[in-house]
């Protein structure tokens, strides 16, 4: 008898202790539940802007390196052609454009190694700035509405023939580019010819997407990209356009 009574002890669990379990089985307080939402409320306000400026830095540097590729691919192009820097545009007999950089498929090539298949100016999201309202709209998902060359800004200083002169052509021989570190040749822009550098002008396409007037776009938190003669990009906000030292880096007087 005393042998059973010992197997029972011994397979009988032992009895829980009243205050484990009703640590166990209650919920959460009123006060826990503002605690743990707060916390993660001071957590969310923390990350949520630490992400926007990771993306917003991302989307800079690849514009920045969109542009440093075409620059590249505009100094080998001068190479296989006279030592003439790629056309801006150029005119027919009729005074019609019969060709510009952004169509030009012997440049395109250079620059992706892929055959230009599409529409005017129609580039590939990948090659257009990722933060313009023109990327994706179905009428202006043109590289004309990410950026533009810089010669209209200069065409007088190199003596290029007037717009809509019958056949001629805006190439620049390289030679004349006497100082290509300091000299854009490609800038964020409104249009595929960059034409105005102030910066209150840029809040059209903010507002209403492609504009034809050809502004520097201001599109990176205030702050515009634009890649000189020699490959290096530069970054310009709306006040350095107030100086005239860097204006200057957007015509040929730049020292």
């Amino acid at each position: 008898m005393r042998i059973f009574d010992r197997e029972i002890l011994k397979s009988t669990p032992p009895r829980p202790n009243r205050k484990v379990l009703r640590a166990l089985t209650r919920g959460f307080s009123l006060v826990e539940l503002l605690v743990v939402i707060s916390i993660i409320g001071i957590l969310a306000a923390i990350l949520i802007p630490s992400i926007g400026f990771i993306r917003s830095a991302a989307q800079s540097s690849h514009c920045a390196a969109n542009l440093r590729n075409m620059q590249v691919a505009n100094q080998l192009y001068a190479a296989q052609n006279n030592n003439k820097y790629l056309s801006g545009v150029s005119f027919d007999e009729d005074k019609n454009v019969a060709n510009a950089w952004l169509v030009n498929s012997e440049y395109f090539s250079l620059l992706t190694n892929r055959t230009y298949e599409r529409g005017w100016g129609e580039w590939q999201n990948d090659l257009l700035c990722p933060t313009t309202r023109a990327m994706g709209s179905p009428e202006w998902n043109i590289l004309g509405a990410n950026y533009g060359i810089s010669y209209w800004l200069f065409r007088d200083e190199l003596g290029l023939p007037t717009w809509g002169q019958e056949n001629s052509s805006w190439a620049i021989p390289a030679h004349l580019i006497e100082n290509p570190s300091k000299t854009v040749a490609f800038a964020d822009s409104t249009d595929w010819l960059l034409k105005a550098l102030d910066g209150y002008s840029y809040e059209d396409e903010q507002k209403n997407g492609y504009n034809s007037s050809g502004y520097l776009a201001f599109r990176h938190n205030g702050k515009a990209h634009a890649v000189h003669f020699d490959g290096s990009v530069s970054v310009y906000t709306t006040a350095d356009m107030a100086n005239p030292k860097i204006r200057e880096q957007f015509t040929l007087s730049s020292d």
